[in-house]
């Protein structure tokens, strides 16, 4: 595995440097992974404002500490709508929940039988989907743009989910990174 489940706004600043030195896909993940410190069960849990949720993987927990693991997700009980539900309470009145919940619900829908780095990487291609790639390397040059960063960055935990950043920024998550 190679996705944690929480791709933090550290994970993913580190994954894009990464990516912008001219690592491939997995270098990038795995080097994101080595330098946030992400292992083992941090690969099942998402860590949001005051609630960590995990996700159950057949073969249990001990699973996710073997190196070349690629569990699926568990059938058993709730914890899709146990998720959702919680994300709910806890976005609902975020300024971009409308915007951002029915694409999570899909991708909780739409994850039947999957590997949890399949449903790792759908998460993290969500949050990318709302990064501007364009934008980023244009601020590395705008000196001007590292007071808008510092702003940004003081709204949010770097160590929380990328998903918390963009229920409360959206698009503008960019300026943060």
């Amino acid at each position: 595995m190679v996705t944690p489940l929480t791709t933090t706004l550290r994970w993913v600043e580190t994954y894009l440097d990464e990516l912008s030195h001219g690592a491939d896909e997995i270098s990038a993940r795995l080097g994101a992974d080595r330098i946030t410190e992400v292992s083992g069960k941090s690969f099942a849990r998402l860590f949001l404002p005051d609630t960590i949720l995990t996700i159950p993987v057949e073969g249990g927990a001990a699973i996710l500490k073997r190196r070349n693991a690629c569990p699926i997700l568990s059938e058993h009980g709730k914890w899709r709508r146990e998720h959702l539900g919680a994300i709910r309470t806890i976005y609902g009145r975020a300024p971009y929940f409308i915007h951002l919940m029915p694409l999570l619900e899909e991708i909780y829908d739409n994850s039947q039988g999957i590997s949890l780095e399949e449903f790792n990487s759908r998460l993290l291609d969500l949050a990318l989907s709302m990064i501007d790639r364009d934008a980023l390397t244009m601020r590395m040059t705008v000196d001007s743009s590292r007071l808008i960063r510092q702003e940004k960055r003081l709204l949010i935990d770097p160590d929380l989910s990328i998903l918390d950043a963009l229920f409360h920024m959206g698009k503008e998550v960019t300026l943060a990174l």
